[in-house]
């Protein structure tokens, strides 16, 4: 799953996911760092469980998913991070019609030899990225001071792939 958090009245958090998304990971074990990654994410089943909340991130004024249906990450590069199983995907993400260069740490947790015995493996991720990179830029300002949603949204991924 691809799920989500951004700080929200500067003391509690707003938690989502996006319902349908699908990808396709071009990996060789003995070359991951060839690997070719493209996920497409629908914008129009992004939630966070408030009916309300969703209506206006789905709007004109911020994911405007009449004209862009889909939120899209092209992967670019996949280099280890040192550790067994760890790497960081670079790639551009794009939603709306910007597109900006992001970094995912990637996090294999099933072991090479059984993904290829049994035809599938798991991965966990994690990005931090920048609404404003996007040019989502909507917010209020506080009486308190300080903006009602913050800049930074922190994405967590959950993938079981299958293995060609």
């Amino acid at each position: 799953g691809i799920l989500f958090r951004v700080r929200h009245l500067l003391v509690s958090h707003v938690e989502g996911h996006v319902g349908r998304w699908r990808g396709e990971l071009h990996w060789d074990s003995s070359a991951p760092t060839g690997a070719k990654i493209h996920v497409e994410m629908e914008a129009a089943s992004i939630t966070t469980n408030s009916p309300e909340r969703d209506e206006a991130i789905l709007c004109d004024d911020f994911l405007d998913v009449k004209h862009h249906p889909y939120l899209v990450f092209e992967g670019r590069a996949l280099r280890p991070l040192g550790h067994r199983g760890q790497w960081q995907a670079q790639g551009d993400l794009t939603i709306r019609d910007s597109t900006a260069s992001i970094v995912i740490d990637v996090r294999m947790i099933t072991d090479v030899r059984q993904a290829q015995r049994e035809g599938r493996a798991a991965f966990t991720g994690q990005a931090h990225i920048s609404r404003r990179a996007f040019g989502l830029t909507w917010n209020r300002l506080l009486e308190a001071g300080g903006a009602s949603v913050a800049d930074r949204i922190e994405v967590q991924l959950r993938v079981l792939a299958a293995l060609d």
